[in-house]
C-alpha cells in the first residue's frame, strides 16, 4: 500500500515522544523518494472498491479502478453521472474518479502509476529493521529508513506513532500483511518532515478506524 497515497496493493504515505528506536537499529541505508506519477493526485486510490462510514473526512480525491465509481461507497455523492468527478456534500473536499470519468486525473492511469511505485518501495534494498516489535507500532518513534514486516502492522486505540527527521527524509514502512490504524490513534511527524516523503507498502489492505489522523 502508499497514505500520502493508498494502494490495495496500496502504498500510502501518512502523516509522531516515546520510547526511541535504539541508535545501532537504526543505521541506515535510507530509502529513496518513490515516484507516483497520477497515482499523486489522490489520497486514496484502489483497485476493488473505498467504504467509508460516518464521520470520516478525506482531504483531496479519491479513485478505484478498474472496478466502476460505484464501488466507492458511503459517501453520499451529489451527482450519479459516472463520466463526471462525483463529490461529496460532507465528506470529502476532492471529488471521486472512476474508470469512466472522463476529466480530471485518470483513475486507471494512477492505479498503473500505483502499481509500479508498489513494485519500487517493495524491492528497495536493505531493510533498516526487519520484524521491530512484531509490527506493533504503540508509542514507538521512528527516524528515516526501510522498515519491513511479514506481519499485520497495527498501531492500537488511542496510541502515538512518531517519525522523526528532516524535510526530505524517506521513511518506508512495508508488509506483506496488512496496516491498521485504531481509533483515536495519531501518527505524528516532527522536525520538519513531510508526509510526501513517507511511504506505507502493503500487499492486502489498509484499515484507518474512528478519529485516526
Amino acid at each position: 500500500m502508499i497514505c500520502h497515497h493508498i494502494v490495495a496493493q496500496l502504498i500510502v504515505a501518512v502523516l509522531a515522544v516515546a520510547t526511541p528506536i535504539s541508535p545501532r537499529a537504526v543505521a541506515t541505508p535510507a530509502g529513496t523518494v518513490i515516484p507516483l506519477g497520477v497515482a499523486s493526485s489522490f489520497t486514496i486510490l484502489a483497485k476493488s472498491g473505498i467504504s467509508t462510514t460516518a464521520p470520516s473526512y478525506i482531504t483531496g480525491n479519491i479513485g478505484v479502478a478498474p472496478i466502476a465509481v460505484t464501488a466507492i461507497t458511503g459517501f453520499s455523492f451529489v451527482s450519479a453521472d459516472e463520466s463526471k468527478p462525483s463529490k461529496s456534500a460532507v465528506l470529502l473536499t476532492g471529488f471521486a474518479y472512476g474508470p469512466s470519468t472522463t476529466t480530471g486525473p485518470s483513475a486507471p492511469q494512477g492505479v498503473l502509476d500505483m502499481a509500479t511505485a508498489y513494485t519500487n518501495g517493495k524491492n528497495q534494498m536493505p531493510a533498516t529493521m526487519s520484524e521491530y516489535k512484531g509490527g506493533a507500532l504503540d508509542g514507538l518513534t521512528f527516524t528515516k529508513g526501510i522498515y519491513q514486516w511479514t506481519t499485520t502492522v497495527v498501531l492500537g486505540v488511542g496510541k502515538t506513532l512518531t517519525l522523526q527527521g528532516n524535510k526530505g527524509d524517506v521513511f518506508i514502512f512495508r508488509s506483506t500483511g496488512a496496516f491498521s490504524t485504531g481509533a483515536n490513534s495519531k501518527v505524528l511527524l516532527s522536525g520538519g518532515l513531510t508526509a510526501d516523503t513517507v511511504y506505507w507498502v502493503g500487499s492486502t489492505s489498509l484499515t484507518t478506524y474512528a478519529l485516526s489522523l
